[in-house]
């Protein structure tokens, strides 16, 4: 019976529930919609569940409205799954979805994202842009470890108190890190130390993982915002009971793809509760080989060739035989 109705055991009191915001999709309770203030992001996030259960098109959903409130994102990818944010959705089967959420076809878009592929220990100068991609599907565990310590290391040494958001960035499988996954631990480190000082500064982290067991003490203390998935994972599920109690946990154990437990006590009187994260605007599969084979060689001959912006411009939008004509003239 439970599996057929998907009635999930929380609460909602909506006199706490804001009216803007980042769009993040509906409560299943009463299929309000939900926003959340973006400054909340300061203050961190971390986004968990098995595979499949719609995590990372979570994040995606949350990166498309920064974007739109023109608040630069920076995303660690390890499998190249961020590409597709550079087109535009044209999945049947979403769009018939976007009624539910009150979106127009006409929003359907691709975002312009910078894309570079990481081969060493170095970020890079890179060109500026507000969605910046780092593939990091090339290096090592050892070698992402010291690219978080490089990305850390640069905002406590340039940036400057503020009390708004001004970036966000978002580590991908950050579960990849840990000790039991061949990691040293110093990531941790690294991380542990920002989500205790970013704040200040308008710089807010979402961590996504398989597992939220692993990221305990501090890091979990100076996180306000957790979004759990599915997951039959039984040491969280211990850690949702104690927390929650025992109908949330069986609620998170039979979840929907897409639907989540979200947490943070500035909303809901501090209750968690359910929610179905919004369809993505942009296209959620990665690009085609040939086609993200071809965006890097261009950005590559961009780079080497020190083109002007006007090229660059074209090829963070898709555009590439327009970037490539920018190029020959260059050269």
């Amino acid at each position: 019976m439970f599996r057929k109705k998907r009635k999930y055991e929380d609460e909602v009191h909506n006199w706490d529930i804001p009216k803007e915001g980042l769009y993040l999709g509906n409560i299943l309770k009463n299929s309000a919609a939900f926003y959340m203030d973006e400054n909340e992001l300061s203050k961190h996030m971390i986004i968990a569940g098995s595979t499949g259960s719609g995590k990372s098109i979570a994040a995606q959903v949350i990166c498309e409205e920064l974007l739109k409130k023109d608040i630069e994102v920076m995303v660690f990818d390890p499998t190249a799954q961020w590409s597709g944010m550079l087109k535009p959705n044209e999945d049947k089967k979403i769009i018939r979805s976007y009624k539910k959420f009150n979106l127009k076809l006409q929003n359907n878009n691709g975002f312009s994202a910078s894309i570079i592929r990481l081969k060493r220990l170095s970020l890079g100068a890179g060109k500026k842009e507000k969605l910046t991609i780092f593939d990091t599907s090339e290096l090592s565990t050892l070698q992402l470890e010291a690219i978080i310590h490089t990305i850390i290391e640069y905002h406590f040494n340039n940036a400057k108190e503020t009390q708004k958001l001004t970036r966000v960035i978002i580590f991908e499988e950050i579960h990849r890190i840990l000790k039991k996954f061949g990691g040293s631990g110093e990531a941790l480190n690294d991380i542990e130390r920002a989500v205790r000082e970013f704040r200040k500064w308008g710089i807010g982290i979402i961590l996504i993982s398989q597992v939220l067991e692993d990221f305990v003490g501090a890091i979990r203390a100076n996180i306000a915002t957790e979004l759990q998935f599915k997951t039959s994972y039984e040491p969280d599920l211990k850690k949702i009971q104690t927390k929650y109690g025992d109908k949330i946990t069986k609620s998170v154990v039979m979840a929907k793809t897409s639907h989540t437990l979200f947490h943070n006590s500035e909303y809901n009187i501090g209750v968690p509760f359910f929610l179905q994260v919004r369809p993505p605007m942009h296209q959620i599969e990665r690009l085609s080989k040939e086609e993200y084979a071809r965006y890097l060689d261009i950005r590559r001959k961009l780079d080497d060739n020190n083109a002007n912006e006007h090229a660059y411009s074209a090829l963070f939008q898709g555009k590439y035989d327009l970037a490539e004509s920018y190029l020959d003239s260059n050269m």
